[in-house]
């Protein structure tokens, strides 16, 4: 669309009002905004009236394809930074590593079913609404809740861990699934058709979300397990049967092994 339609469509949100439209004054403003010399004046009242009568039914059509344009409208959220957040049209928060995208149409989020589409990993809040359940889909799964958070990943298999509420997970829409409450989380493996319950999701899951480790008498094979998987490198440690409570910035790879190995005496090697 070009710039000068635009600035008629423009126009005529800001001066459109159902049965209210004074089309010699609108006219006149817009001639005014814009430095326009208006056309010549139709002759007779005759033909004031056809005249009133064609731009009023412009102005109306401009307005219906602004509304069809924004009825259509399909937006995607593309994270550019480590983490970004995003505010959706009803006040969820969706929370994308770098890479990931979330897509949705805006009328879904007007009426109906608030419905969006994942790409990689997303952790959401969702803001509770009883009437219109919120949705995700993947390229292989698919995640109903009406208030809740969760995680949900898509590489390198579907996940879905609940930190807060219940939600429904299944590999489409009409496929039996799993209901999962606060701190349950499970997995769909390629094949699969029904997602399995996995009890290591773990709040470590949302670290990258909320900037630390959490571990309350973990065994220390598990913590480096888990701080290994964040970072993309392996460990190993003198003792591996010691167990470790406490919370680490994820900021600092090397500061978290140094405090680690001083609170449990141990050394750990980076494989």
């Amino acid at each position: 669309m070009s710039e000068n339609e635009n600035k008629h469509l423009d126009f005529v949100l800001k001066h459109y009002r159902e049965g209210k439209l004074d089309t010699n004054k609108a006219i006149s403003k817009f001639y005014a905004a814009h430095g326009t010399a208006p056309a010549a004046k139709p002759k007779g009242r005759r033909g004031w009236i056809y005249f009133a009568t064609g731009i009023a039914a412009a102005l109306v059509l401009g307005v219906m394809i602004r509304f069809v344009l924004i009825s259509t409208a399909e937006v995607t959220l593309v994270a550019q930074g480590a983490k970004d957040v995003f505010l959706l049209p009803d006040s969820t928060r969706v929370t994308l590593p770098e890479g990931a995208s979330l897509t949705y149409k805006v009328r879904g989020f007007e009426k109906g079913t608030r419905a969006v589409t994942l790409t990689g990993k997303g952790y959401f809040e969702v803001t509770k609404d009883l009437g219109r359940p919120f949705e995700v889909t993947t390229g292989n799964s698919f995640v109903r809740v009406l208030g809740t958070r969760f995680l949900v990943e898509t590489l390198p298999v579907a996940r879905v861990y609940v930190y807060q509420g219940k939600v429904h997970f299944a590999r489409t829409e009409n496929l039996e699934g799993v209901v999962l409450t606060e701190g349950m989380g499970a997995t769909l493996p390629k094949g699969a058709i029904k997602p399995h319950l996995d009890p290591k999701g773990g709040i470590n899951g949302i670290a990258w979300v909320r900037g630390t480790f959490i571990f309350d008498d973990t065994p220390l094979k598990e913590v480096l397990v888990t701080i290994g998987n964040y970072y993309g490198v392996s460990f190993g440690a003198t003792d591996l049967k010691k167990r470790l409570t406490g919370e680490f910035s994820t900021e600092d790879m090397d500061l978290i092994i140094e405090l680690i190995e001083s609170a449990l005496d141990v050394t750990i090697i980076k494989m």
